[in-house]
Order: structure tokens, then sequence, then C-alpha cells
């Protein structure tokens, strides 16, 4: 069983992103939940949940974590101002439960 690492979002009125290791059948199965999102809704601030398409697949949960912190559209101007170090400790932070 081999695994990657996955970028995901929840938005509604804010976004959020967080990764999951996952098989390719895992992933297809997931696939399929989120395509039903499609469906009724109340009003336009419901929200949504899904992957991240940019950033594909990647091999270890670091790696999908920079690329949340250094690359992605949503976040990146967040971390615009942060040193290399800052940004270091962000990264460890959010990949290994730091401080």
């Amino acid at each position: 069983m081999d695994k990657k690492w996955y970028v995901c979002y929840r938005s509604a009125e804010g976004n959020a992103c967080f990764v999951i290791d996952l098989t390719d059948e895992e992933k297809e199965v997931i696939q399929r939940f989120i395509g039903a999102q499609n469906g009724v809704y109340d009003e336009g601030y419901s929200g949504c949940f899904g992957f991240e398409p940019y950033g594909g697949a990647f091999n270890t949960k670091r790696e999908a974590v920079e690329w949340i912190v250094k690359e992605s559209d949503c976040y990146r101007w967040k971390y615009e101002g942060l040193s290399s170090e800052e940004i270091e400790k962000l990264i460890d932070k959010f990949t290994n439960g730091g401080a």
C-alpha cells in the first residue's frame, strides 16, 4: 500500500488547509464523496471541501505542508513577510506539531 500526501481544504467564509496520506484507492473513494457536494444548499456561504488542485501528490507530509506555506495561492500571501527561519518554524509546527 503505497501512500502519498495530499493537500485538502475546507472553505466557507474562510479557508483552511490540511494534509492527509492516502492510497490511490482511498483517494478515489474520497474524490467520489467530494464530487457529490454539487447538490442542494440553502445559501452561498455553505462552504465546501476538497483536494487542492495544484499541489498534486507529495511523497512526505513535510513536502505537502511546505507547498501550502510557500506555493499555495490561498496562503502564500499570509507568509510573504516572514523570514526563512520563521517559515521553517511554521512548516515544522504544521508538520510535527511543534510550538
